[in-house]
């Protein structure tokens, strides 16, 4: 090929379709739950943070895809959720003869609380600990919330002076305690 000089707008309008071909043939990133384990998941995680009083649900925030980002980095945490959701399936197919995303509230909450009761895996509290970091992780979550994070390298908030006078009932009921000696 030879060295041919090129225009500015000749290279410039080559760059751009070399970058159209290079993202049109980037990787996708593959899912890492299947449709039926996202829609299990997504309710499941919406009956234990539903939306309320103008806050999000768990999937409004954000929880799920937190989830399929942070799951997949932490060893057999993966195969733990899969069969606890296939579990989960199970139990809600037999207890109301449909796949858990498809019952109505009631019935969610029905198998979410023998799922709690029996627990013999720990798939539930498995579950309920990473929907409650998922949400409340959020910064959206904490400014509806008004939580105001201070950074460690900021100066924070300012305190009030301690106030001797809240003390006043508390000292008035005596000793609640037994000095041992």
């Amino acid at each position: 090929m030879p060295n041919k000089k090129r225009t500015r707008r000749e290279f410039l309008a080559t760059s751009a379709g070399t970058v159209a071909v290079v993202t049109s043939i980037q990787p996708v990133r593959a899912a890492v739950f299947t449709a039926d384990e996202r829609s299990a998941l997504a309710a499941a995680m919406d009956e234990i943070i539903p939306a309320a009083e103008g806050m999000p649900s768990a999937t409004q925030a954000g929880g799920l895809d937190y989830l399929g980002r942070t799951i997949p980095s932490l060893p057999g945490l993966l195969d733990q959720f899969r069969q606890g959701l296939a579990g989960l399936d199970v139990q809600s197919r037999k207890s109301a003869g449909q796949p858990f995303a498809k019952l109505p509230r009631a019935g969610r909450v029905e198998v979410l609380s023998a799922l709690e009761r029996d627990n013999s895996a720990g798939f539930f509290a498995l579950l309920r600990d990473f929907t409650y970091e998922a949400y409340y992780t959020r910064p959206e979550v904490w400014r509806q919330l008004g939580y105001e994070s201070h950074l460690t390298d900021h100066p924070g908030p300012h305190m009030k002076p301690f106030d001797e006078s809240v003390l006043s009932e508390v000292r008035k009921r005596g000793k609640l305690y037994r000095e041992v000696s």
